[in-house]
């Protein structure tokens, strides 16, 4: 039927988010979906796209620009869709000149960012009339008047569609609780609950004038770090929804408290950094999130369905 290629210049842009996401819809409208990369996949986005989320996976048989082209060509005679995502190992210049010799459609990735935009406009004019046009991935909530007012126009002049606008997804900076306690070297005490569930934020346990329970309900699907010797704070904690415990210091909760968490169902996890160098780790967290879990798939497909609008 068709052939999608998405690509981008530059990395963490989101191809493999919209990727996904755009298979996953067309799957659950029943049509019949392949998914492809090429051009070299150091970041394991195949294992990805096959393990995590089931996709029917075909790649071409070398890495040989022919054999890319002639995995292209069988799927433009085919009674499936193929959405082919380029990787970001080759330079926009590259990607132009071996879609010039294939029949595709294709749309480019990109941000909020007019100093990106200026990139894309050469790009699209050797594309020419394969290209369906961008996708502005990333608007954070303060940068909508600037795409409208801004980068929505500049597009426009240079005669390329917008096909949508994803706003900031902080679910996918999100990591697993293992992912979490792989990262920090911290070792499990228990692992109670669902250890390959997404902590979506974090929160520190300490003094304060609110009653913790109330501090610490202002959050959902947290990771609370807390010295592993204040029971006090560790039972307000547990009292609201959470999904993991990060005990610092090294110090190891009562007995108490461990009931209760298996009670909850929540994993303690213990590192042997203070609190303040833990939270400093913590922050570094988000550099290394990947678009690696259904919940992520599921969030992210249900956004691109109501704000991409792409024909093919």
């Amino acid at each position: 039927m068709s052939v999608l290629y998405v690509m981008a210049d530059g990395e963490s842009v989101g191809k493999t988010m919209l990727c996904a996401s755009l298979a996953n819809n067309l799957i659950e409208d029943g049509y019949d979906v392949v998914v492809a990369k090429l051009h070299g996949d150091s970041n394991g986005d195949i294992q990805r796209y096959k393990e995590k989320f089931s996709f029917n996976v075909e790649q071409p048989i070398s890495e040989s620009v022919a054999d890319a082209k002639i995995l292209i060509d069988k799927y433009n005679g085919e009674d499936q869709i193929a959405i082919i995502e380029g990787s970001s190992e080759i330079s926009a210049e590259e990607h132009v000149e071996f879609l010039s010799g294939v029949d595709a459609s294709i749309l480019i990735v990109t941000t909020a960012d007019i100093n990106e935009a200026e990139k894309v406009v050469p790009v699209a004019e050797k594309l020419s009339n394969k290209l369906k046009g961008v996708v502005i991935n990333g608007v954070s909530m303060y940068q909508g008047t600037y795409v409208s007012e801004v980068l929505g126009p500049f597009y426009e002049n240079a005669n390329i569609s917008v096909l949508g606008t994803v706003p900031e997804q902080r679910i996918l900076l999100s990591l697993s609780v293992n992912q979490i306690a792989d990262k920090l070297k911290g070792r499990f005490l228990s692992k109670n609950g669902d250890t390959e569930s997404l902590v979506e934020s974090f929160m520190v346990g300490g003094f304060g004038m609110d009653p913790g329970q109330y501090s610490f309900s202002t959050r959902t699907g947290k990771a609370v770090i807390v010295r592993g010797d204040r029971p006090d704070v560790q039972m307000s904690a547990l009292q609201t929804d959470m999904n993991v415990f990060i005990m610092t210091c090294g110090l190891e909760p009562t007995e108490y408290v461990q009931y209760e968490s298996a009670e909850e169902k929540v994993p303690i996890i213990v590192v042997d950094t203070n609190t303040l160098d833990t939270m400093e780790s913590v922050s570094e967290l988000q550099a290394s999130a990947q678009f690696d879990h259904v919940k992520k798939l599921k969030h992210s497909s249900h956004i691109i369905k109501g704000n991409v609008e792409i024909i093919l």
